[in-house]
């Protein structure tokens, strides 16, 4: 199989992608740590916009101008989001319900989905 030339980049995170976290901190850092690494067309979503904002990124992702969405659970409720490909769980929902109202803004129409768990990292018991 061919490689990708030294100047490729590849992304796992690509159109179509929503990305959940818990915190509007996270959404923020998200979305410009994305941004950092050139993954084109990223918006973030959480309650701390105006509302005007909110409709644009979600305009805007289900037109197919912004690739990813990066957002809080004030997209799992409500919203009918369009152009779904991909769903990232970079935190886990705190409830079940929670989880269930994010992979309903999808409707089923996502072909990927991705659950990242992370955990601090514990330190040796000392001998």
């Amino acid at each position: 199989p061919s490689q990708p030339s030294a100047g490729a980049r590849t992304h796992v995170v690509s159109a179509g992608t929503v990305v959940f976290a818990n915190a509007i901190a996270s959404t923020r850092t998200l979305a410009t740590a994305l941004a950092a690494l050139k993954v084109p067309h990223v918006a973030p979503l959480h309650a701390a916009m105006k509302q005007r904002q909110r409709l644009k990124a979600i305009d805007g992702f289900s037109k197919g101008d912004r690739g990813v969405l990066v957002a809080t659970d004030v997209a799992a409720r409500g919203l009918d989001v369009k152009n779904v490909t991909t769903v990232i769980h970079y935190d886990v929902a705190q409830t079940l319900k929670t989880f269930v109202h994010r992979a309903g803004r999808t409707r089923g129409r996502a072909e990927h989905l991705l659950l990242l768990l992370s955990r601090p990292i514990l330190a040796a018991p000392a001998d």
